[in-house]
C-alpha cells in the first residue's frame, strides 16, 4: 500500500513538473501595486524620448525601470531583460502593478512594456503616443497580437 501510494505520488510530481500553474497562490501579489500604479499615474503626460530614462522623458522600458526604482525594486534598463524577472502569469490573471510584454519588431522577443493598471488598460511611454498614458491592451486588436506575457515583480 505504501509503495502504491509512494508510486502515485512521484507520477503525480514528475507530470506537474514544467507546467505553469493556471491561477498560481504562490506567486503574490506586489504589496506596493498600489504604490506603482500612483508613482505610474503621476507621469502621465511625460514626453516619449527615445533612449529616455527620466528626464526630459521615458521610454517603455525606461518608464518601468524608473517606477518600481521608486517604490523600492531594481529592474534592468531593457524590455527583453526585464522580461527575464519575476514569475510569468497567465493571461487574465494579470492585477495591477504586473508588467506586460510585447513582441513588437520581432515574434518571440520583449520590445515594448508597461505596466498593468486595470481593466484590460496598462500605463506606458509610447512612441507613436508621444507620451505615458494609459490604453486598453485587452481586446484591442493591435496589442492582442504582439502580446508576448505577463511578469509579476514581487518585493
Amino acid at each position: 500500500m505504501l509503495k502504491k501510494t509512494f508510486f502515485y505520488l512521484l507520477l503525480l510530481l514528475l507530470f506537474s513538473c514544467g507546467r505553469q500553474v493556471k491561477d498560481d497562490p504562490g506567486i503574490p501579489v506586489n504589496p506596493d501595486a498600489e504604490k506603482i500604479i500612483k508613482e505610474a499615474l503621476k507621469l502621465l503626460d511625460r514626453p516619449y524620448q527615445k533612449g529616455g530614462t527620466g528626464n526630459p522623458g521615458f521610454d517603455c522600458s525606461g518608464f518601468v525601470q524608473y517606477v518600481f526604482e521608486k517604490n523600492g525594486v531594481s529592474l534592468p534598463r531593457t524590455c527583453g531583460d526585464i522580461y527575464t524577472k519575476g514569475s510569468p502569469v497567465n493571461k487574465g490573471k494579470e492585477k495591477p502593478g504586473d508588467i506586460i510584454f510585447f513582441a513588437i519588431e520581432k515574434k518571440g522577443r520583449a520590445s515594448h512594456v508597461g505596466i498593468v493598471y486595470r481593466d484590460g488598460k496598462m500605463i506606458h511611454s509610447n512612441s507613436s503616443g508621444g507620451s505615458v498614458r494609459i490604453s486598453i491592451y485587452k481586446g484591442n486588436n493591435y496589442w492582442e497580437k504582439y502580446f508576448l506575457g505577463i511578469r509579476r515583480i514581487a518585493k
